[in-house]
């Protein structure tokens, strides 16, 4: 393994340059994933205004600059029962395996489009802080109710 590989840092602090967003969300489409459902829904936040909102709800001084990309990953359970059931609306997953793999798919995501970001001289942060305030992001983001589990 080289030394570059291991070299990887936070960084909260972006330089006002274009960035390429498509290869992110490629990146993040690419991922290796659990079945290959990829049971996570990629958002990728545009307006100013939801942007600082969410930076009120973080805290996070990073999300106050007017330049970098804000993704946000969301476990979506429901989208496999939607592509695999046509025509149901049903928002809910059958056990807690199909959570955990959600979460694991979706963590992978974020690694391999930071690694993606890394290898482009660029960097990100990680921002867990976006969990503060769960009900206010569900609301913000305008995302189904939570779903009803049935183990």
């Amino acid at each position: 393994m080289d030394s570059a590989s291991l070299q990887h840092r936070t960084i909260r602090r972006f330089k006002p340059v274009k960035i390429d967003y498509r290869a992110l969300e490629d990146a993040a489409r690419a991922t290796s994933t659990s079945e290959f459902l990829q049971s996570f829904t990629l958002i990728r936040i545009t307006k100013p205004e939801l942007r600082a909102a969410i930076s009120k709800i973080s805290g996070s001084l990073a999300l106050r600059q007017d330049n970098g990309e804000l993704f946000i990953f969301v476990v979506d359970t429901g989208r496999d029962i939607r592509l695999t059931e046509p025509g149901s609306n049903v928002h809910t997953f059958t056990n807690w395996n199909a959570f955990l793999a959600g979460a694991f798919d979706a963590t992978l995501a974020v690694q391999n489009v930071l690694a993606t970001a890394e290898r482009s001289g660029m960097g990100g942060v990680v921002l867990g802080s976006i969990l503060n305030d769960p009900q206010q992001m569900i609301d913000l983001l305008h995302l189904p109710n939570t779903p009803s589990i049935t183990c």
